[in-house]
C-alpha cells in the first residue's frame, strides 16, 4: 500500500511515500472532479451568451465596433470581461484538470501564469473599451460613478499584486526558504480564489447595472402575484442577461468548490490506493 503523505516542501506538492510527486487530482473527490468539468463547460456558456447579449438591438443596435457608435464600442466591455472570467477560471483548475495530472509541475506552472496572463489582456481590452465609450460619447459620460466600477478597480490592484507576487516567487523562485514558499503559497491560493469571486461579484454588478439601462421591468394592471406568467414580457435582452448572470454565479460556485480542500478524514478514500 502506498501512503500520501504532505510535505510542506517546495509548493506543499503532496507525494507518495517513495517520494514521487502526486497529481493535485488525487486530492479530489469524485464530486469535485464533476465540478472542475462543469466550471469548464459553463465558461463556454458564458461566452456564446455574451456574444448573443452584445447582438441584442437593445444593446446600442447590436453589434461590435471600435471606432464607431460608442454604444457599440461599449459592447466589448462586456464581451472581453466575460472572456477574461473564462481564462480566470481555466487558470485557477490548471491543477485539477485530469489531463495534465503527469505533466511536469513547472509547465503547469507556465500553462497557469500564461493563462492568468491572457485574462489579464483580456481585461484590459475590456477596460479600455469602456474609458474609450464613455469618454468619446456626446456628451461624454462620467467613469468610476459606480459601485461596479469601484469595485472592478480594487479587484485590478489585487490581481496585479496577485500577478507579480505570483510570477516572482513561485515563477523566478526569488523564496529560497521552503517555509516562507509553503506559508506565501496558501496566501497566493486565497487571494486567487478571492480574487475570482471578486471577478464574478463584478460582472454580476455590472450586468445588473447595464439592465438598468436597457429597462427591463414590465408593465401590470393588478398586483404581480404571479411573476412567472409574466416571463415573457421580460425583455429578450434582459432575459439574455439575466441568464449570464445565474450561469456566472454557477460558475462561481462549482469552481469554488472543485478548489476547496476537504477535511482529511473526508478524502482519506481518495489518497490512499492498494
Amino acid at each position: 500500500m502506498a501512503t500520501y503523505q504532505y510535505q510542506n516542501l517546495i509548493d506543499e506538492e503532496p507525494r507518495l511515500s517513495d517520494g514521487t510527486p502526486s497529481a493535485l487530482l488525487a486530492l479530489m473527490t469524485p464530486l469535485q472532479r464533476t465540478a472542475c468539468i462543469l466550471s469548464h463547460v459553463l465558461a463556454l456558456l458564458a461566452v456564446a451568451l455574451v456574444v448573443v447579449w452584445v447582438n441584442e438591438e437593445a444593446m446600442g443596435g447590436g453589434g461590435l465596433s471600435w471606432n464607431g457608435d460608442t454604444k457599440l464600442v461599449f459592447n466589448w466591455h462586456p464581451l472581453m470581461m466575460i472572456i477574461a472570467f473564462l481564462f480566470m477560471t481555466l487558470a485557477s483548475l490548471t491543477f485539477r484538470v485530469k489531463c495534465f495530472s503527469s505533466c511536469d509541475r513547472n509547465y503547469i506552472k507556465l500553462l497557469h501564469g500564461i493563462q492568468w496572463t491572457v485574462a489579464a489582456v483580456c481585461g484590459t481590452t475590456g477596460l479600455i473599451a469602456v474609458l474609450k465609450s464613455h469618454n468619446n460619447a456626446t456628451p461624454p459620460i462620467a467613469n468610476l460613478y459606480s459601485l461596479h466600477s469601484w469595485i472592478g478597480l480594487s479587484v485590478i490592484v489585487l490581481y496585479l499584486y496577485q500577478f507579480s507576487s505570483g510570477t516572482a516567487f513561485f515563477g523566478f523562485g526569488l523564496l529560497s526558504s521552503s517555509k516562507r514558499r509553503a506559508k506565501m503559497l496558501s496566501f497566493h491560493k486565497f487571494l486567487g480564489r478571492f480574487i475570482y469571486l471578486t471577478t464574478g461579484t463584478t460582472i454580476l454588478l455590472g450586468i445588473q447595472e447595464k439592465e438598468g439601462f436597457i429597462g427591463c421591468a414590465y408593465q401590470v394592471t393588478t398586483p404581480d402575484y404571479n411573476p412567472a406568467m409574466h416571463y415573457s414580457d421580460i425583455p429578450a435582452a434582459c432575459r439574455i442577461s439575466h441568464g449570464l448572470g445565474l450561469v456566472v454565479l454557477s460558475m462561481m460556485l462549482s469552481t469554488t468548490y472543485a478548489l476547496i480542500q476537504l477535511p482529511q478524514l473526508e478524502r482519506s478514500s481518495t489518497l490512499r490506493t492498494e
